[in-house]
């Protein structure tokens, strides 16, 4: 691959003056570049010319034509401000770089975001829901824009090819081919490491705090302790990743280099994060009860109240977690939420029908009927109109 390695005083200059511009709090970047633990080898606007070896230039080619599968796939979440809110956040922190990635939030359930070699980006909404700050998502993407910047992934997907053609492997799994990488990149403890690091400095360098590279970890060290199934560590990270805990504590100790050459970085003074978590949390939370975790879930939702997110939409979904749950203990407790979910001024209205489902199957029918007619008058054109005026018309 002919990438151009940059000398890296002229490497820091370009990334000097296009990341003053957008800094939050810090007015000088230069100190935590000039310490910047590797170059970037690979140039912005790189794109593989003629002198580019055959493979690469192959490799390109069919990361085009999956993206075009891609942009056209149900799975790309379609919320223009999270979009936005994720692409604006990228840019901060890869400035220079921001025209070489394409960023999709894609609807998965769980924790994960990849990179391809030539700047397409994939970012799970399981991610998003399991955040609490802005500066955790720039962690995040500092980390994957290292892999590219390193190109960690380039040499995967060579070897790859090697072993089994791309497309080939792909047509396997029935998927569109760019949605097989995160199941197929599988990054080395060293490579992993290296993109921790520079991922915490690129963060810091764009005004975001290093220690959100570590909570991000013990977030989902919370959520794994609490949870009721244990995941395999191939699903939640890549076998070859560290451990979480020591990921956790390396994390710390490169955010506390950073905080030596600028300690002035400070939070946003207002976090937009929640806001956007509310303005789709119906199809973030409705992909997470599909896991029917109980713990996993009360640990979620325990979090987006701390966050401020709507009270009734929080009870909803912990009514919701209770009664997946399949427990005949857990019936009064979801109840119960589901109660506290309509006690607000602005009641969310799924809760009168899962009452009155409850109701029906454990209680009064009377009180069903009400709670049923009370969710028509709300959603008249539900999707299970049809068996709710079924109950009502007598079809007990």
């Amino acid at each position: 691959m002919s990438v151009k390695i940059w000398p890296f005083r002229h490497l820091l200059w370009v990334f000097v003056l296009s990341l003053c511009g957008s800094l939050k709090a810090s007015d000088s970047p230069s100190e935590i570049l000039q310490n910047l633990p590797a170059p970037p080898l690979i140039e912005p606007g790189f794109t593989p010319g003629p002198e580019a070896a055959k493979d690469v230039r192959g490799l390109w080619m069919e990361m085009a034509e999956a993206e075009q599968i891609l942009r056209r796939s149900p799975l790309v979440v379609d919320a223009p401000l999270i979009n936005d809110y994720v692409k604006n956040i990228a840019c901060e922190v890869v400035h220079a770089y921001c025209n070489d990635l394409r960023i999709y939030v894609i609807r998965n359930p769980h924790f994960n975001a990849s990179i391809a070699p030539n700047g397409l980006m994939m970012i799970n909404s399981g991610l998003l829901v399991r955040l609490t700050s802005s500066d955790q998502l720039a962690a995040i993407l500092g980390h994957e824009f290292a892999h590219y910047s390193q190109t960690h992934s380039l040499g995967l997907l060579r070897k790859m090819k090697q072993d089994f053609a791309v497309a080939a492997f792909v047509s396997l799994l029935g998927i569109p081919d760019i949605l097989a990488l995160t199941s197929v990149l599988r990054f080395n403890r060293g490579q992993e490491a290296e993109a921790d690091e520079l991922g915490a400095y690129y963060m810091a360098a764009a005004g975001y705090r290093p220690e959100a590279a570590k909570t991000a970890w013990d977030l989902l060290n919370e959520e794994e302790a609490a949870a009721s199934v244990k995941l395999r560590q191939g699903l939640l990270f890549l076998s070859s990743h560290p451990r979480p805990k020591d990921r956790a504590r390396k994390l710390e100790a490169v955010a506390n280099q950073i905080r030596a050459m600028l300690p002035e970085i400070q939070p946003l003074a207002e976090d937009p994060l929640p806001r956007l978590l509310q303005e789709r949390y119906a199809l973030l939370m409705d992909e997470q009860l599909q896991q029917r975790d109980k713990g996993r879930l009360l640990t979620l939702l325990a979090r987006h109240e701390a966050l401020g997110i709507q009270a009734t939409d929080v009870a909803f979904y912990r009514g919701e977690a209770l009664r997946l749950s399949g427990e005949s203990k857990d019936v009064a407790g979801a109840m119960d939420a589901y109660r506290q979910a309509l006690a607000a001024e602005n009641p969310n209205p799924l809760a009168y029908r899962e009452l009155g489902y409850l109701e029906y199957k454990h209680g009064d029918r009377e009180v069903a009927e009400g709670y049923f007619q009370s969710f028509l008058a709300l959603v008249p054109n539900a999707s299970d109109k049809q068996m709710i005026e079924f109950y009502l018309g007598g079809g007990w």
